[in-house]
């Protein structure tokens, strides 16, 4: 009988422990500098300007700790980027090499002020 009781004990208390666990989320100054990286990095193959940003997701992955964020440019190109913490080092992570190019030469500064961004949280 009491090894029952431990074992529904021990169940519960799990249960209860893994449904405190905080989500983390992303802010808008995270998502907005990962769109002035884009900016600043990328160009569109077609030769047309970015002028619209859209996270898709950005999260954590539990098993590997890093954060990555998916990303849709102009309603038509889906961008990935990933860092290992929030405001680490960002990185491309997959992209179409005939959709997009990174640029190798000295980056150029565009502002973000111009471009229409929707954030994770905004979407519904």
């Amino acid at each position: 009988m009491k090894k029952n009781i431990l074992v529904i004990l021990s169940i519960l208390i799990t249960i209860m422990l893994a449904g405190c666990q905080k989500k983390e989320e992303v802010s808008t100054y995270e998502q907005d500098r990962v769109a002035q990286y884009i900016l600043d990095n990328v160009e569109l193959v077609d030769g047309n300007e970015i002028k619209k940003i859209k996270f898709l997701q950005f999260d954590k992955n539990i098993s590997t700790q890093t954060w990555r964020a998916t990303v849709e440019l102009n309603s038509k190109y889906d961008v990935s980027l990933t860092e290992n913490y929030i405001g680490g080092e960002l990185r491309f992570s997959g992209f179409y090499a005939e959709e997009i190019s990174i640029r190798k030469q000295g980056k150029r500064t565009i502002n973000k002020n111009n471009i229409e961004i929707i954030y994770v949280k905004d979407r519904k």
